[in-house]
């Protein structure tokens, strides 16, 4: 039997890098934790929320974060150049 799929909510506002909010091994969970802070109108206009699947272990989510960060410096960087 594989490893099990470990959710994990992020949140990126505006300017800034993907950042962990929540994580669960139950995707519904992890959704109905995005839409109550959606409701709850407590986050910066303009923020991103994305859900990424992991193994759930610290190392593996904290690799996925900085991936997708590093992804949003590289293009920063690029169009500053311009």
């Amino acid at each position: 039997m594989g490893k099990r799929k470990y959710y994990t909510l992020l949140e990126r506002t505006p300017c800034e890098l993907w950042a962990p909010q929540f994580g669960d091994y139950d995707r519904k969970v992890v959704e109905q934790e995005q839409r109550d802070m959606k409701d709850s109108g407590s986050f910066v206009k303009g923020t991103k929320f994305t859900i990424i699947t992991t193994d759930g272990s610290q190392k593996a989510i904290s690799e996925h974060v900085a991936e997708l960060n590093a992804e949003i410096t590289a293009k920063a960087i690029k169009e500053s150049q311009r």
